[in-house]
């Protein structure tokens, strides 16, 4: 991975033991990111980018759906969720795996 892709991508810091994907940026460093804006996710399970709905909390992401959120650790971090399931085993990701790119 060459310097430009590594400071600009957004990995998987932690999978917690629900299968949340808790991220190593803030949610407001994500571009784009707000409630109900879309960012492109990227799925290891399917080799492609997939168009993820950003929420304000956990709760207003509809069952069985991913969503990004701010955490709940109180430090403004994304995570990639499904709410009732894994992010994790939906996306096919672990620790350590890029979830998107940052852009200037």
């Amino acid at each position: 991975m060459g310097d430009a892709e590594g400071a600009g991508a957004v990995r998987v810091a932690v999978v917690d033991n629900f299968g949340n994907c808790k991220l190593d940026r803030p949610a407001t460093a994500i571009p784009g990111y707000r409630a109900t804006a879309v960012v492109p996710v990227h799925s290891a399970r399917e080799g492609r980018g997939v168009q993820v709905r950003c929420y304000d909390r956990l709760p207003d992401v509809p069952y069985g759906e991913p969503g990004i959120t701010v955490g709940s650790s109180g430090l403004g971090f994304a995570e990639l969720v499904v709410r009732g399931g894994s992010a994790a085993e939906l996306f096919g990701l672990r620790e350590g795996d890029r979830v998107l790119h940052l852009t200037s």
